[in-house]
């Protein structure tokens, strides 16, 4: 018994420090059953919420006769909705070696549930351990997932140095929503990748009680929201310039959220910090 346990304990050690270097991806395939944890090795999750509820944390789900959850082949994760709490759910990826400097693309699939109206909220993060405590680098952040449809995040993170990171899925979504989807995470330096997102990335700097915003070309409708640490939309508008200033002289000191939306559905998010 003795060599059994000694057996279990270094066999969970070394799924949950698995290492992976780029490029790296996952359709979550190979996955034995639905509605678990199985899933690929090195992923792990963080269930925060203080309530217990049925169902309630990052698992497995493949599709069923009537409803097609996974973007590609059967199988996606997925996070449902709390019942009485909004939801604190974190789902990991294995390490990823970086190099400092490297400019890496991160590319998700995600959506809600199509046979359900909800509003899902989802964020991702960047440190240097599987856990929600260490996860103190926000790169991307969406509060209205309302698309029954897949669509495609592209974020791109520069390694600030040479270490084993973490990419974590933050699931916020208030309670009573429903269903948000992940499928086809992918991580990457490809050329390709990059070119594609800066072809609607955007410059982002203060002056004074100004945050400008530079975009490449305005091309259809393009939107710009403004967000706080916890998720909070506190100012939204539709950028019609390539060059658009916007007061922040009303925010208190402290870390806030630019996002962009473009006429194509894409999204791109950037950090920036007041200082008073």
């Amino acid at each position: 018994m003795k060599a059994l346990v000694l057996l279990f304990t270094t066999f969970v050690s070394v799924i949950g420090s698995a290492q992976e270097t780029v490029p790296y991806s996952t359709s979550f395939e190979g996955a034995m059953g639905t509605l678990n944890t199985n899933f690929p090795p090195g992923w792990t999750w963080e269930d925060l919420n203080t309530v217990p509820f049925s169902n309630q944390g990052w698992q497995i789900i493949k599709n069923s006769p009537n409803a097609q959850n996974a973007r590609t082949d059967s199988t996606a994760a997925h996070m449902f909705s709390h019942s009485s709490q909004m939801n604190n759910d974190w789902l990991f990826t294995p390490g990823i070696q970086c190099d400092a400097g490297i400019t890496y693309t991160i590319s998700f699939w995600y959506s809600r549930a199509m046979s359900f109206p909800s509003v899902e909220k989802l964020a991702l993060h960047v440190g240097n351990n599987p856990t929600s405590t260490t996860m103190g680098t926000s790169v991307w952040m969406n509060t209205n997932i309302t698309n029954g449809s897949y669509q495609q995040a592209l974020v791109q993170w520069t390694a600030p140095m040479t270490d084993q990171f973490y990419f974590g899925f933050h699931y916020f979504s208030d309670d009573l929503e429903f269903i948000l989807l992940l499928d086809d995470v992918s991580i990457t330096t490809s050329p390709n990748s990059v070119e594609e997102n800066n072809s609607f990335d955007f410059r982002l700097w203060m002056d004074g009680d100004l945050l400008n915003v530079q975009l490449p070309s305005v091309t259809g409708q393009t939107d710009l929201t403004i967000h706080d640490a916890v998720g909070r939309t506190l100012h939204s508008e539709s950028l019609r310039s390539t060059i658009n200033s916007l007061s922040i002289g009303d925010l208190g000191a402290g870390t806030y959220f630019a996002r962009i939306v473009g006429s194509d559905g894409r999204v791109i998010t950037k950090r920036f910090v007041v200082g008073r």
